[in-house]
């Protein structure tokens, strides 16, 4: 199959999953479903097991992304795609995207070149919005570079109530941004292009001004600014210079 390997989707269709196993399909891109390129068709997922299919192209082992997304539920797990989002590419066409309640590890791209987000790929100007999810040890590639998220330039990440994001990247650096809805008490890193060191100073984070100062503290207290060194093999991460403060910016640890 070209693009989709159990649906591909067109303008004004509606799908709906409600839960089944998805195992092993394969397509160009959107292992499982993939949405033409425009922003009318909905995708609803409330629960479901999908593992091992792949895109053998560039984008969304489960899902190439278009229109607007709800995902409910479900367990997401050793997907693939090429090099956006070994679970899913928030395409371009994105209207919404919204996911809650879903389990995400083990999912993985396998180009190694310019990987971005080993289970999400937010495209430019897009927005994610995580609640209730679970997302751990997704790689960039399979046996290498850990990175659950990547955030495309001036694409927002937003998080409301989750116990784990994993590792997002700022593919943007200073245009990218992780928006918190309200206090973070999950674990997450933070990083920034490979090599590059954060600039202080810079917002990496903004809070909801509905969040108190002692919730921003809190919730900056869970956040982890990575530096990654990629000329070493293994890779070197150095967790210990940078950190965010109760404002969303980039400080030198004490």
């Amino acid at each position: 199959t070209k693009d989709g390997g159990v649906v591909s989707i067109g303008s004004g269709v509606a799908v709906t999953i409600n839960g089944g196993t998805y195992s092993e399909n394969k397509a160009v891109n959107g292992g499982v479903l993939h949405c033409d390129a425009n922003t009318t068709m909905v995708i609803n997922i409330a629960a479901g097991t999908f593992n091992k299919n792949q895109a053998t192209g560039d984008s969304g082992g489960v899902l190439y992304c278009c229109g607007t997304l709800n995902i409910t539920g479900g367990v997401y797990f050793e997907n693939s795609a090429g090099q956006y989002g070994g679970m899913v590419n928030i395409s371009a066409n994105t209207k919404e995207a919204k996911i809650s309640n879903a389990t995400v590890y083990d999912n993985y791209l396998t180009k190694t070149s310019n990987p971005y987000g080993g289970a999400f790929y937010i495209s430019g100007g897009k927005t994610l919005t995580l609640s209730g999810c679970n997302i751990h040890d997704n790689k960039s590639n399979k046996n290498t570079f850990p990175i659950d998220i990547t955030i495309g330039n001036k694409a927002t990440l937003e998080l409301e109530d989750n116990v784990a994001v994993g590792v997002v990247r700022r593919a943007g650096k200073t245009d990218s941004i992780v928006r918190v809805l309200e206090k973070y008490t999950g674990s997450i890193y933070l990083i920034t292009y490979a090599n590059q060191a954060p600039t202080v100073g810079d917002y990496m984070v903004t809070f909801d001004t509905a969040l108190s100062d002692s919730d921003k503290q809190s919730s900056a207290a869970h956040m982890t600014v990575r530096l990654v060194d990629t000329t070493k093999t293994p890779y070197v991460y150095d967790d210990t210079t940078y950190c965010v403060d109760s404002s969303g910016v980039v400080q030198l640890r004490q």
